[in-house]
């Protein structure tokens, strides 16, 4: 049985300077902590995961996959990328969260849940899964699906494949 460590008060585990901490695993990276002054960046999963530098308040839970590695069961795969202020990503791999267009603020608020080579490249966009998906308009939705693309201030698809919500406030159920 492994034993743990005890603590009579609250314990720290960091540094006093302006480093980031990576939590490794039989060598290989697992999570990283990069500090920020506003809102620090939490990096699961794959080493080849990675927030853009400058970006504040990101989080990946996990996936990735290095690219040009060979899954055993899945093709094309690539790191999770938060490239935006406060984007997020769930897991899978090749999903970014962000326009990656060099302006680390101007897309903000942007989701991915999961899933393969997903984009939510809107400000405050999402995308909650499936593959190849992209939501590009502000505030819009991509459920699910396959090669679908909302990019209408606050469109929606709810899932389906190979659909394009390009108007205001436009709906696609799936």
């Amino acid at each position: 049985v492994q034993g743990g460590n005890a603590f009579g008060a609250a314990a720290i585990i960091g540094t006093t300077d302006n480093n980031a901490i990576d939590v490794r695993v039989n060598g290989s990276r697992v999570m990283r902590y990069e500090p920020n002054n506003v809102s620090p960046n939490v990096i699961g999963g794959s080493p080849a995961n990675s927030v853009t530098a400058g970006v504040r308040g990101a989080t990946i839970a996990g996936g990735g996959v290095p690219t040009g590695s060979t899954d055993p069961d899945y093709d094309l795969e690539a790191p999770n990328r938060v490239t935006d202020a406060y984007g997020s990503i769930g897991g899978g791999f090749a999903n970014r969260a962000g326009d990656d267009a060099g302006t680390t603020t101007d897309k903000a608020f942007a989701t991915v849940g999961g899933g393969l080579g997903n984009a939510a490249s809107g400000p405050a966009s999402t995308v909650g899964g499936g593959q190849i998906n992209v939501a590009s308009g502000y505030s819009s939705v991509v459920g699910g699906g396959t090669s679908n693309i909302a990019n209408g201030f606050a469109s929606a698809i709810g899932g389906g494949s190979s659909n394009t919500a390009s108007g205001t406030f436009s709906s696609i159920p799936g």
